[in-house]
């Protein structure tokens, strides 16, 4: 009798001490959720329905905009596609997107390389093909709300920043370049940049565009550490690793600068050397103004 009363008791014990442990383990979570920028729970909240979605092809018409949903196929059964606050970059040449990094479906921050064949659907809704790229080390560390672009002519992805952790509480400002990007060409390979001058400050969700011609990865905005938004303008020179060592310079513009803004989009004109800014945010704000 005695001994099922102690055992009785020593479970009742350990029922509350498990109990104290995960509200000590909530009370830990809802802090840090509090911390985390609004587009991380958003990526939060957008995981419990990416698995659950369901596929819709439409029907397109030539002369009229209409959205489709290619289904390429998948011949890895470990290769999981569900991406979010992931890069991705177009190669024209072959029709194949490149797709880098981000959160898993699990909200797990990735730092594999996706190539999906008939990206724009061209071939048939179920010609194309994902794959992964086998990739030996060096690689970049794990990353979401970074950017990338993408050299054409040497078949290159060129990356910069992020965060490295899913509260974006650690933003990075290392720069690598892929090569045999596209998966074809030659093995691809990682190589990370050491490029001289002050380097930007560590920052995620900022704009970055290439101009091809003179090889330079023009950087703009984003929010570094402690969720500070930035308005800040910085020229990579060699992007792409090639043609000398690659430089940071931080630019001065005249005419702003625009508010300090996070999340916008940016894209680049060639012919005249500009840069188009669109929206993004000043903390919970929104922007509607084109900056150029």
């Amino acid at each position: 009798m005695y001994e099922t009363i102690v055992s009785g008791s020593l479970r009742t014990s350990l029922t509350w001490i498990l109990l104290l442990s995960l509200t000590l383990i909530g009370s830990a979570a809802d802090s840090a959720a509090q911390e985390m920028p609004n587009r991380v729970r958003m990526m939060l909240q957008r995981s419990r329905q990416a698995s659950s979605r369901p596929s819709q092809l439409v029907q397109t018409s030539p002369s009229v905009p209409t959205w489709s949903l290619p289904d390429p196929f998948v011949n890895d059964p470990d290769l999981f596609t569900n991406r979010e606050s992931h890069s991705a970059v177009y190669d024209p040449g072959t029709n194949n997107m490149i797709v880098f990094g981000g959160g898993d479906g699990n909200l797990i921050l990735q730092n594999d390389v996706l190539v999906d064949s008939n990206a724009n659907g061209s071939g048939g809704f179920e010609a194309g093909t994902w794959s992964e790229l086998n990739l030996s080390y060096p690689i970049p560390p794990q990353r979401a709300f970074h950017s990338a672009v993408y050299d054409q002519t040497n078949n290159r992805m060129i990356v910069f920043g992020g965060c490295a952790d899913i509260y974006c509480f650690l933003p990075l400002n290392d720069t690598w370049v892929l090569t045999n990007a596209n998966g074809s060409g030659g093995t691809p390979a990682w190589t990370q940049l050491s490029p001289t001058g002050t380097p930007p400050s560590p920052r995620y969700d900022h704009d970055a565009v290439y101009d091809a011609t003179n090889n330079r990865m023009i950087v703009y905005s984003g929010e570094g550490a402690g969720f500070v938004g930035l308005s800040d303008v910085w020229v990579l020179s060699n992007a792409n690793g090639l043609g000398g060592t690659p430089a940071w310079t931080e630019l001065s513009p005249t005419g702003g600068p625009p508010d300090a803004i996070d999340g916008s989009t940016g894209v680049y004109d060639p012919t005249t050397n500009r840069m188009i800014v669109f929206s993004g945010g000043t903390g919970d704000a929104g922007l509607t103004s084109p900056r150029l």
